[in-house]
């Protein structure tokens, strides 16, 4: 069976009339970079507990999420894209310039 994972997320810039730049990001070192920065957050979380319990909102009854907790929602929001296969996540365009950023 074929997966439709994708493996590359490729930054294409092109400005002008020129071809452009196309860099091609493995995405299985964005996997590592980003779960190794999780479990840094959740290390220093545990050290310093009370640096980020502070409460906000109009009734203070919210706790503020924690660097960790979004990061590992960062990580899900990834993988669920990522399993979907090639994907365009942003294009911009003007009369000159074009940037676009693909999963594939």
């Amino acid at each position: 069976m074929l997966t439709k994972r994708s493996n590359f997320l490729l930054v294409q810039i092109k400005t002008g009339q020129k071809p452009g730049w196309i860099i091609p990001l493995p995405l299985g070192v964005l996997d590592v970079t980003l779960t190794s920065l999780q479990e840094c957050l959740e290390f220093w979380q545990g050290l310093f507990p009370n640096l980020i319990s502070s409460k906000f909102g109009r009734d203070d009854t919210k706790n503020r999420p924690k660097p960790a907790e979004i990061l590992a929602l960062l990580i899900k929001m990834i993988n669920e894209i990522r399993s979907y296969g090639s994907y365009e996540l942003v294009r911009v365009e003007d009369n000159e310039n074009k940037i676009s950023i693909r999963l594939y």
